[in-house]
């Protein structure tokens, strides 16, 4: 039995037959078999075994030279400046990686006809209120490369200034934390720079393929029409300038109210012809009539001057020029924020502009609802942020935040805690222990105790700070839209009295347009709870909230609304953005 097993591995093995004799030996004579001669060996048969997947060599994927040279430029050292240099050079990297080195915008060494459109782009890109020397790296070569070194970094130069020039048409150029660390919180989203790269490989249309990372909302694309028209305007041969002098205002007679037409673009048809001019009445055209006055005062609305049809030191300077490059910035500002603003507003949502105190409600692509707020001082800003709203408290108490107390309230309570307190309604509570306790405001020393220990709270009533209703879209700044007993403020032009929430005029108009597609609340239901216990009412759907600053405000007529710039931001990019 055991020279049979041997003789059969020997058989199945290559190379082992010669040593069957070698075997015999180990194994011995078999001690019944009887002498005889030993058969000749049959002859071995050699059978090829593939290996198996897990054992076959790879040998790497053959790239070409050019592509080989693509790959060593994309692995040379790189220093970044921000996490975002580098994510963006990252996905530049995947692009190429998948595309095995192969370069996409210089075939064999001459520009593809996307690479020459997107070069072209890159060129205008100040028409999106963007620096087209951020992109003057991409060059189209101006004869054919045969050097592969060269053609690598002609290649890179053109998708890494593509790329930026993505990155900074759908997110923006600068970070907006960067501008007010500790009340702006809006994270634009990076497009897909691999994706972006490949389409812009092989589109027919390079141009189209780029605007569909612009913003995509109408207010961006107002802004920017806008900025055409203001860079159009110092085109070609200047205008005149208008003298000074005394105001100019309808009825008055005055030899530079053609002047002034001209630069309104007004002159009259027949002026344009030297031949008839002799013949014209000049006097008339140096009237200030109703058509003049109509003229100066869309003027005045599209500049953000006071509207009042007359051309005084302000509108004057304005007309003459003094304002246009501050205006181009401001439009450049704005649009900028655009791109911070969520590609998707939502089909329904809320829209709080705070430097213009106005929020609206916006459904379908039609404003269903708009009134004046109340928004934070400078001292405590409303923030800028995105959210949802979930639900309405009715007859709310007002938890008066420690800050307030500490900062505000403190010294007049010092002064007289037992009046101070019964004055405005206040309760005074303390959390021990899992248990909430009312304390006896006199009994405390108010200028030893730590305000942190206490609850000072508004029960519900008409004096509550927050009025009869407050409308939630839990955040972790603690603020949200209410209700408020200071009607008076509305009046008023700047309305920055709160500590960053936001007071609404007409809550229960408010409160129909966002539960307009509830089928179980409305402001009819939530006035009859009026007067009664603090109750959460919970909406059936959520509804996004966006809290914005918009210092320019297109009308629904095309032209542009100008407003404060409450808690100077606008200045803060101006210098970020070297404007």
């Amino acid at each position: 039995m055991r020279k049979t097993l041997l003789s059969s591995f020997v058989t199945a093995v290559p190379g082992l037959a010669a040593g069957t004799l070698l075997a015999a030996q180990l194994v011995g004579p078999a001690s019944a078999a009887p002498a005889s001669p030993a058969p000749a060996p049959a002859p071995i048969q050699l059978a090829h075994v593939p290996p198996q997947d897990d054992e076959a060599e790879v040998s790497p994927p053959v790239i070409t030279p050019a592509a080989a040279e693509l790959r060593a430029a994309l692995g040379h050292a790189r220093s970044f400046s921000d996490a975002r240099q580098k994510k963006v050079f990252a996905a530049i990297r995947a692009f190429y990686e998948e595309h095995r080195f192969e370069p996409a915008f210089l075939r064999d060494g001459k520009p593809t006809r996307q690479a020459s459109a997107l070069v072209e782009r890159l060129g205008e890109a100040a028409a999106d209120g963007l620096d087209p020397s951020d992109y003057a790296d991409a060059k189209l070569p101006a004869a054919r490369l045969d050097d592969l070194a060269e053609r690598a970094r002609a290649e890179l130069a053109i998708a890494e200034a593509a790329a930026r020039f993505l990155v900074d048409l759908a997110a923006g150029r600068i970070a907006p934390n960067s501008v007010a660390p500790r009340d702006i919180f809006l994270k634009p989203e990076l497009p897909d720079i691999a994706a972006a790269l490949d389409e812009l490989g092989t589109t027919d249309d390079v141009v189209a393929t780029l605007a569909g990372y612009e913003p995509p909302h109408r207010q961006y694309a107002v802004l920017k029409r806008h900025l055409a028209e203001l860079r159009a305007a110092n085109d070609g041969e200047p205008l005149p300038r208008i003298e000074p002098g005394k105001v100019l205002k309808k009825g008055v007679r005055d030899a530079r109210v053609p002047v002034l037409r001209q630069r309104l673009g007004m002159e009259a048809p027949d002026m344009r012809n030297p031949e008839l001019r002799p013949y014209l009445d000049h006097a008339d055209l140096e009237i200030f009539d109703e058509d003049v006055t109509a003229a100066v005062e869309a003027f005045q609305t599209a500049n953000g001057l006071t509207v009042d049809g007359m051309v005084g030191p302000q509108t004057l300077a304005a007309l003459n020029g003094a304002r246009r490059e501050e205006r181009i910035a401001a439009i450049v500002v704005n649009m900028e924020r655009w791109r911070w603003a969520p590609r998707q507003l939502g089909r329904y949502y809320v829209f709080v502009n705070v430097p213009e105190f106005m929020v609206r409600v916006h459904r379908d692509g039609k404003t269903t609802f708009e009134t004046r707020v109340v928004v934070g001082k400078p001292a405590n800003r409303t923030p800028v942020f995105s959210d949802e709203m979930d639900h309405i408290v009715v007859n709310p108490y007002w938890n008066v935040p420690n800050s307030i107390v500490s900062k505000e309230m403190l010294p007049q309570i010092q002064r007289d805690p037992y009046g101070y307190f019964a004055k405005n309604g206040y309760q005074l509570l303390a959390d021990i222990r899992g248990k909430t306790y009312y304390l006896d405001p006199t009994r405390i020393d108010w200028y030893a105790i730590d305000t942190k220990l206490l609850r000072v709270r508004q029960p519900p009533g008409d004096r509550n700070a927050l009025g009869r209703i407050k409308f939630m879209f839990p955040n972790r700044h603690a603020v949200y839209l209410h209700d408020t007993p200071a009607k008076s403020l509305f009046q008023r032009t700047s309305r920055a009295y709160s500590h960053g929430c936001v007071r609404v005029q007409d809550p229960l108009a408010f409160a129909d347009a966002v539960l307009a597609e509830d089928g179980e609340w409305n402001s009819d239901r939530l006035k009859r709870m009026f007067g009664g216990q603090e109750t959460q009412v919970n909406m059936s759907k959520r509804l996004p909230v966006h809290l914005a600053y918009f210092t320019l405000v297109p009308q629904k007529d095309g032209s542009l609304l100008t407003v404060p710039d409450l808690y100077g931001y606008d200045a803060r990019m101006r210098q970020m953005l070297n404007l």
